[in-house]
């Protein structure tokens, strides 16, 4: 009978292995290309917000879902935040795609980014590092509206890269700029984000090219507003190096056809190739404290989904490494050099715009990516000295290592208030005890003057004058 059953079992059991098999191929696939992400097509707003939810539904642990606010259709500006790092002392990136609604391979893009960085941690030595280092955010799409309507501008017609406060024609006059005319909820949901929410340490916009690809630097205008001319800004050797970074490290960009001399090795300066205002990189940098740069992944505008994977093996390299760059620079914690209690206050360079915030959010921490070179650094924080730090060295490509700096506190009367309060007590008694010298003065002088002019009348209508004696009378008669 055993005999007999056996033919059987061992059907029984190649069956049970091919179907074991099968699952773990599945299983393993699963964890190289994602959980339900897929690259056969594009994902429209359900299909991204479903995959969102459930990713951080499946990787809670180390992925946040939140959104930063609305589009102008009530679509949710969604955002995710990757990271395993618990403490608030850590730099923060942030990745933008789809700012132009028909732009979208940026918006897949950074879909799978999100996918690979969670499915992968724990097993991938490169994305632990990330992780283990760097708090990520990312927000696929910025412009929902226009990707549902498939229009370069959000839905009330307005291009989203020419609605944030310029530096030369629409420079924030009063709360931030958050108050002028016209600006848009999908540019005010990133400008309160990183206002008032995040301090970004680095980030990048992903956009797509009718012609090129290529990684765009600031100033992306200059005061002309004219095309062709390199607009320099004060942290000029900083964007060249993460440009270079990115483009060095995608497959393709560092080596392409340049269309003109400025965008040698895949990248170029802004106003170099295009002068453009209103742009959120600008605004990022000199209003917001982030190294900002726009990043052109694909082009054409709209290419067929099945090109997606090849543009994913492209820049996956390249976005990865660029998260790296996050590290670079100068870092520190800033603490009463008494208490040791973490401040509130502000960070810069000297002779750079560049101003980085620290405080309860990020726990006194502060992080400021540089080139390498010598600078000098001022520390502020209310109610304290100001610091100032020299001559600290920044390496290039090296990750910088935390300094606290102490901070002491100013003397109750350190502004001056009470010894002012007594120099304009004493300044109005002087002045009071001169005025009333010089008008005691005067009036003497009045006195005096009058005397000798009544001594004089006296002198020419007295008894005996000349014209006392041609009118006859005496003086009394004439005053």
């Amino acid at each position: 009978h055993l005999h007999q059953k056996q033919p059987q079992d061992d059907k029984l059991m190649k069956v049970s292995l091919v179907v074991v098999v099968g699952v773990l191929l599945c299983w393993s696939l699963v964890g190289v290309s994602g959980d339900i992400v897929d690259f056969d097509s594009y994902h429209n707003y359900t299909t991204l917000t479903d995959y969102l939810k459930n990713l951080t539904d499946t990787h809670g642990s180390v992925c946040t879902l939140f959104s930063i606010g609305q589009s102008v259709e009530k679509r949710e500006l969604w955002g995710v935040k990757i990271t395993n790092v618990s403490t608030l002392q850590t730099p923060s990136l942030k990745y933008v795609g789809n700012m132009h609604g028909n732009e979208v391979v940026g918006r897949e893009l950074l879909l799978h980014l999100i996918d690979h960085l969670c499915s992968n941690f724990g097993s991938d030595p490169q994305v632990n590092s990330l992780l283990n280092s760097v708090q990520i955010y990312i927000v696929p799409s910025m412009n929902p509206d226009g990707f549902e309507n498939a229009t370069r501008s959000n839905a009330n017609g307005f291009d989203l890269n020419r609605n944030f406060p310029d530096q030369y024609i629409d420079p924030p006059t009063s709360n931030y700029g958050l108050d002028q005319p016209d600006r848009q909820p999908e540019t005010l949901a990133i400008m309160r984000w990183q206002l008032f929410d995040t301090q970004f340490h680095l980030s990048a916009n992903l956009h797509g090219s009718a012609t090129v690809i290529c990684v765009n630097y600031g100033f992306d205008s200059n005061p002309q507003n004219i095309s062709g001319i390199y607009a320099a800004s004060p942290d000029d050797q900083t964007f060249r190096l993460i440009s270079t970074l990115y483009s060095n490290t995608h497959l393709t960009m560092w080596n392409q056809t340049a269309l003109s001399d400025s965008m040698l090795g895949g990248i170029t300066n802004g106003a170099a190739w295009y002068s453009l205002s209103g742009g959120m990189a600008d605004w990022s940098y000199l209003y917001a404290g982030s190294i900002e740069v726009t990043i052109e992944v694909s082009f054409p505008y709209w290419p067929p989904a099945d090109l997606l994977y090849s543009y994913w093996l492209e820049n996956k390299p390249a976005l990865l490494a660029y998260i790296t760059a996050t590290n670079y620079g100068l870092r520190g914690v800033v603490v009463d050099n008494t208490t040791g209690e973490t401040l509130n206050g502000t960070v810069r360079v000297i002779g750079k715009p560049r101003v980085i915030r620290f405080g309860n959010k990020t726990d006194g921490f502060w992080h400021m990516v540089l080139g390498s070179g010598i600078y000098d650094i001022e520390i502020r924080s209310e109610g304290y000295e100001t610091r100032i730090v020299k001559g600290v060295y920044v390496w290039e490509g090296k990750e910088s290592e935390k300094v606290v700096y102490g901070m002491n506190k100013k003397d109750d009367d350190e502004d001056g208030w009470g010894w002012r309060v007594v120099g304009f007590v004493v300044a109005g008694i002087l002045i009071v005890v001169v005025a009333a010298l010089l008008l005691g003065g005067a009036i003497l002088l009045i006195k005096k003057a009058m005397r000798r002019r009544q001594g004089k009348r006296e002198q020419v209508w007295g008894e005996g004058s000349e014209i006392t004696a041609l009118w006859g009378g005496s003086g009394e008669d004439r005053k």
